[in-house]
């Protein structure tokens, strides 16, 4: 691994980690002091989008996020497996603002290129697909969200180990699949196995831990009063204060 790889690496462990603010300013500060060559700009810019993705700053996030993609796009030679996790992170910023047919698009083309760059039982296809899944369930295709899901999860059933953090995301997202469909033990179970995954790999504050912690006592709420003591004790998970900055 080259040095300039390990430097990118380690910002990029800060967002997985939700430390955002020192993240953007790792990020912003090699961008500004150093001398990155064309294509760590490009990957830079990709890492910013995330985080400001991430913070609901999408003004700054779709405009990062376009350069990474565009620079990418117009590389000699293409550099078409990173134009498409750009595209990839800009479905998400479409499907977070409720363009679901922008979001879609820019999913199927990502699909699309993987389906030149990589095979597809590539856990990064998986990814794709779930994100597609979560925008079919969005709109209310559950059809189609399902076989998105169930085909990310034979990916990942052949390519990762049980307690890797997408894997912890796939069961979250199968979990809010099955909450819109009030189908609450299928949900329940969904978000527990998420739950207990993330708790052994990320700090106890972290934003996937307190969203996933958010989505069982949705959940537990559903189930009415007479169940609370139940669920309690079965699935050891406590009422947790969330609190908007």
């Amino acid at each position: 691994m080259t040095n300039s790889n390990l430097i990118l690496m380690l910002g990029h462990l800060m967002i997985e980690t939700g430390d955002y603010n020192k993240a953007e300013k790792y990020f912003q500060a090699i961008l500004h002091s150093s001398i990155p060559n064309d294509e760590e700009i490009s990957c830079i810019y990709f890492h910013l989008g995330r985080i400001y993705r991430l913070q609901s700053d999408y003004t700054h996030a779709v405009e990062y996020l376009n350069h990474a993609y565009e620079t990418h796009s117009r590389a000699k030679p293409l550099r078409l497996a990173s134009a498409a996790k750009a595209l990839n992170a800009i479905g998400i910023l479409h499907q977070e603002q409720n363009n679901y047919q922008e979001a879609i698009e820019a999913f199927e083309n990502v699909l699309k290129i993987y389906g030149k760059t990589i095979q597809e039982s590539h856990p990064d296809v998986a990814g794709t697909l779930i994100n597609l899944g979560n925008t079919y369930c969005q709109q209310e295709r559950f059809s189609d969200a399902l076989s998105c899901f169930n085909r990310a999860q034979t990916i990942y059933d052949c390519n990762l180990p049980t307690n890797h953090p997408n894997v912890a995301m796939l069961w979250n997202n199968l979990g809010n699949f099955y909450y819109q469909q009030l189908q609450l033990d299928s949900a329940l179970d969904a978000y527990q196995r998420a739950l207990a995954i993330y708790e052994k790999l990320l700090p106890p504050n972290h934003p996937d831990i307190l969203r996933n912690q958010n989505n069982l006592l949705k959940v537990k709420s559903m189930f009415g009063d007479q169940y609370q003591s139940t669920l309690e004790w079965k699935y050891g998970v406590k009422n947790t204060l969330f609190v908007e900055d």
